[in-house]
């Protein structure tokens, strides 16, 4: 009995702030109904959350994007650019264009499971902390039928693609304009790239606390 209290008293709930969701894309069509779909069946509330698509493809995707998102939800916001952009410069306008007081990184080729916001936003929230990302991601070959885990690239490392951040961390971090992902390297205090190249074994997630 002692125990189930001491558990019962260590739950904790925590609020459900609003949370974005970015995602830059070029050229991948195929992958936007994907990318909808994982959003759109997140447990976390509809209402909280919103997604932004920044895509400098060739030609607009904006009438895939309106065939498949329901207009009367309104959490869903696509952005066109004409003009080919760095990717730095794309995930510092996609932070910019972010209401949220928390934003979370989406690759449009990546899956998340349905708990992968409420999950990441309340270990955060539990953590103290202004940043989280996964140092290992697990990538399936489909033509092997086989899942190979990545492998380390240094400590103090994140895939950009499992960032999370509270809106404070924006104060102090930004990345790049002109980096691309050719120049590959991990963000410790600053993120200066526009992706991260660890491949940790471990399945821990970092976090930076808040100061």
């Amino acid at each position: 009995m002692q125990t189930l209290l001491k558990r019962q008293q260590q739950k904790k709930t925590y609020a459900t702030p609003f949370v974005s969701v970015v995602c830059p894309t070029w050229n991948r069509r195929a992958f936007l109904p994907y990318l909808l779909y994982i959003f759109q069946y997140q447990d976390y509330p509809a209402d909280k959350r919103e997604l932004i698509i920044l895509d400098d493809s060739e030609q607009s995707n904006e009438d895939l994007i309106a065939m498949m998102v329901d207009p009367a939800v309104g959490n869903v916001r696509y952005v066109h650019s004409p003009e080919r952009l760095d990717l730095g410069k794309k995930r510092n306008m996609l932070n910019e264009m972010a209401s949220g007081e928390y934003i979370l990184c989406f690759d449009d080729d990546d899956y998340y499971p349905p708990t992968k916001i409420s999950t990441q936003v309340a270990a955060m929230q539990h953590n103290n902390a202004l940043f989280s990302g996964s140092d290992t991601i697990y990538i399936w070959y489909s033509h092997l039928d086989k899942i190979y885990r990545t492998h380390a690239f240094g400590e103090r490392h994140a895939l950009n693609g499992t960032f999370g951040y509270h809106r404070n961390f924006l104060k102090n971090h930004r990345y790049e304009d002109t980096a691309t992902p050719r120049g590959r390297a991990g963000v410790s205090e600053q993120f200066h790239r526009a992706d991260t190249a660890d491949r940790s074994a471990r399945r821990n997630f970092v976090y930076l606390p808040q100061r």
